[in-house]
């Protein structure tokens, strides 16, 4: 079967990506999960917005997997951050121009939808201290391919010490890589 023709099945199965693939192989099922576009997604009531996810995609990441959301279910995705999950009252330190996309174990991966950034940060804090991770989701989506070369060609996936600590290359490869894409202000260590 060629490539084009797997990739488009894998597609439509909402492919997760594992570490056996070639880096050419990432990018491309990064572009075709982020160009193929689809319809607004209604994410509260009578809300909607526009996010060029396709499919649910789940990247290698750190230590775990870093994942973004498709449109379908998104509104779900915003249970525990935007709103109680049990009450499903609004919760108070969430602004409401802010949209859980993806996660990174458990850490909100955030389009804010005032200014169109990217934004993160940890969970399980007490309050929400969100900084910027991308500009925007296009060159999110860029710096994922790159991260993507990175991790699987120039570390081989191998990106900690025998204690389990991200190697200083690796930091410094990541940083010199991705900040001429999303920019000095969305590089932290």
């Amino acid at each position: 079967m060629k490539k084009a023709v797997l990739l488009r099945t894998m597609l439509r199965r909402g492919a997760t990506l594992t570490t056996n693939h070639s880096p050419a192989w990432y990018r491309t099922l990064v572009e075709r999960c982020i160009h193929l576009g689809v319809p607004a997604t209604e994410v509260e009531d009578g809300a909607t917005v526009e996010l060029p996810l396709t499919h649910h995609l789940s990247i290698p990441w750190y230590a775990e997997r870093l994942e973004l959301y498709a449109g379908a279910g998104l509104r779900e995705k915003q249970r525990g951050y935007a709103f109680d999950g049990r009450t499903g009252k609004p919760l108070a330190a969430w602004l409401s121009s802010w949209l859980v996309i993806g996660d990174a174990s458990a850490d909100p991966i955030v389009l804010d939808r005032a200014s169109g950034a990217i934004l993160t940060g940890p969970h399980g804090t007490g309050r929400w201290e969100l900084h910027p991770m991308a500009p925007d989701l296009d060159l999110l989506c860029h710096a994922l391919a790159v991260w993507l070369d990175l991790r699987q060609v120039q570390f081989q996936g191998s990106l900690t010490d025998p204690h389990h600590v991200v190697r200083t290359e690796v930091t410094d490869g990541v940083r010199a890589a991705l900040t001429p894409i999303v920019g000095n202000g969305c590089i932290r260590s």
